[in-house]
């Protein structure tokens, strides 16, 4: 569902992935949670990565990540856990509605 400020994006693959997006001046921070898509518990230390970019985030205790200096785009995110491997989505980072 979009709001004026965020956007969340459920994402079932190996894990749950929850995002929201944020914009400011020049750039867009994007913040999600990684938790196990049966178990719903958090993941912790999954990499989270955005193609095309430099960006890479681990995620915490809570499994939160945080990535920032984002411009609007079409991006492919990428999360990496040791044992249970890749997954990626496709996401899009819009500008800031009026």
């Amino acid at each position: 569902m979009m709001t004026k400020c965020s956007n969340r994006i459920a994402f079932a693959a190996t894990a749950l992935l929850i995002i929201g997006s944020t914009t400011t001046a020049l750039a867009q921070q994007l913040k999600g949670n990684v938790v196990d898509k049966n178990s719903h518990e958090t993941l912790i230390g999954a990499v989270v990565t955005m193609e095309g970019t430099n960006l890479k985030a681990v995620t915490d205790i809570d499994g939160n990540f945080q990535l920032n200096g984002l411009k609007k785009g079409t991006y492919t995110l990428y999360i990496n856990l040791l044992l249970s491997g890749k997954t990626q989505k496709s996401i899009k980072i819009l500008p800031k509605a009026p």
